[in-house]
């Protein structure tokens, strides 16, 4: 009986040990060829916005441009319509954007946006462009639009109150 109660316990014991060593450790290669922005979570291929940069360099090695700006570091994807400033935690996701975007947005009209989104919590105003700011879970969704229409979308961690654009 207690030979029979040993060779369980040494077995259950080798299960364990083989689960653990088969722990998935696969990620999605770093590309540019499906960026995938969450507007939901405010996630960029599931990296959040407060990711460290380096994380954002290793996962999509295409930047055309690596510079700094008045709002601090800017990681471009020109080809791809993002811009990444780690500097602000903040993403900027232009009408060009040629990955997925988790939620509808561009060519929406004001009033469409404020049927899917709810009453933005802030409004400015400059020239021909519109910014409304929504609050999210994550921060704050910031929307340009042109005329009725919306034409970029910012991501960032931060209050609407707190919000700048970083691209106007």
């Amino acid at each position: 009986m207690r030979l029979k109660g040993i060779s369980l316990l040494i077995l259950l014991l080798v299960i364990a040990a083989a689960c653990s060593s088969s722990k998935s450790t696969a990620t999605r290669p770093p590309s540019c060829d499906r960026i995938v922005i969450d507007m939901e979570k405010g996630t960029i291929d599931g990296l959040t916005l407060q990711a460290p940069v380096e994380h954002f360099m290793a996962q999509f090695p295409c930047r055309t441009k690596d510079d700094t700006t008045v709002c601090g570091r800017r990681l471009l994807y020109g080809n791809d319509g993002l811009t990444i400033f780690p500097d602000r935690n903040a993403i900027s996701v232009m009408h060009d954007f040629t990955g997925v975007i988790t939620l509808p947005g561009y060519s929406m009209s004001e009033r469409e946006a404020r049927n899917y989104y709810g009453e933005p919590v802030r409004t400015e105003t400059e020239g021909e462009y519109v910014y409304r700011y929504y609050q999210r879970s994550f921060g704050t969704m910031a929307v340009q639009f042109i005329g009725e229409k919306a034409r970029k979308f910012e991501l960032h961690a931060t209050i609407p109150a707190e919000t700048v654009m970083c691209v106007k």
